[in-house]
């Protein structure tokens, strides 16, 4: 157990440096700048980053940064390594390396440039870089599509479930409208209800006319023009009283009812007297 230790740490340093070599060896052949994962990553990760900066950056702009990274960034870089390992080796291998020297260089820079450009740089640009490019620019344009599709259909879930708790909530208060409505007196009940109060309280006598209606709509929050029909209906204006017959006067005696159950669940005597009165003087033959 002692020297199995150490061994798996060599095993482990020795594996790193195998995978470190390959790398190095991947890069100077022009390899690994080329592998579709490598281009796939630098894509997403470019991408975000410029729209974090540009929120409506464009999926076809990365696409054309990659480019321009690929030229300026990767061949540049590339070559310029090259460049500095070859002058190493010069240095190393040369005794003396004079200032004349340099326009020489130079020259043999510019023409090794030249045939990489056109035996390795362009070619693989063309034949490798690009399509590889194209396939991750499609494949992200379908995924964001696709990830915009599942949160447009997200969203419409969440809309749906909105709309069907409104929809629940108007049900709920529409009940209880109805609830309330059929538990609420009739408008001519209320009326006469009033008109019986009013006439114990000694107030002058009701009359059928737009300022009464107001007061009263005010007061019970009614429509003043069925108040002011039923105040017609009350005091005989306009000869209301002589016109019940049929329907009418089943529902009219009905909301006398309504009004006669009031009074005997207040137990007030008085109240159903009076209404007695106004009834029989309502429905007089």
């Amino acid at each position: 157990m002692i020297f199995l230790t150490p061994l798996a740490v060599y095993l482990r340093k020795h594996k790193e440096m195998k995978e470190i070599v390959k790398k190095a060896q991947s890069f100077m052949t022009f390899e690994s700048q080329l592998e579709i994962g490598y281009i796939s990553g630098l894509f997403a990760t470019t991408h975000h980053q410029q729209q974090n900066k540009v929120p409506h950056w464009a999926v076809g702009s990365t696409r054309v940064r990659l480019i321009s990274h690929y030229w300026f960034t990767q061949v540049l870089g590339h070559f310029g390594l090259l460049l500095i390992l070859a002058l190493l080796i010069v240095l190393f291998t040369s005794n003396t390396v004079e200032l004349g020297h340099f326009p020489a260089i130079l020259i043999a820079a510019v023409l090794s440039f030249g045939v990489l450009l056109f035996s390795q740089y362009l070619p693989r640009f063309m034949h490798d870089f690009l399509p590889k490019l194209e396939t991750v620019t499609s494949t992200y344009q379908r995924e964001l599509a696709q990830q915009e599709i599942a949160q447009l259909q997200l969203n419409i879930g969440q809309q749906k479930k909105e709309i069907e708790r409104l929809k629940l909530a108007v049900s709920k208060s529409v009940e209880e409208a109805k609830k309330c409505r059929e538990a609420q007196l009739s408008n001519l009940a209320v009326v006469l209800i009033y008109y019986i109060f009013a006439q114990k309280a000694g107030l002058p006598d009701l009359k059928a006319d737009n300022q009464t209606s107001q007061l009263l709509m005010q007061l019970y929050g009614i429509s003043p023009v069925s108040i002011r029909q039923n105040l017609e209906l009350i005091t005989g204006a306009g000869g209301k009283g002589k016109k019940l017959s049929g329907r009418k006067a089943t529902e009219t005696r009905s909301r006398f009812e309504e009004a006669f159950q009031f009074f005997e669940n207040q137990n007030y005597a008085e109240g159903t007297q009076i209404l007695k009165a106004l009834e029989m003087k309502v429905f007089k033959p």
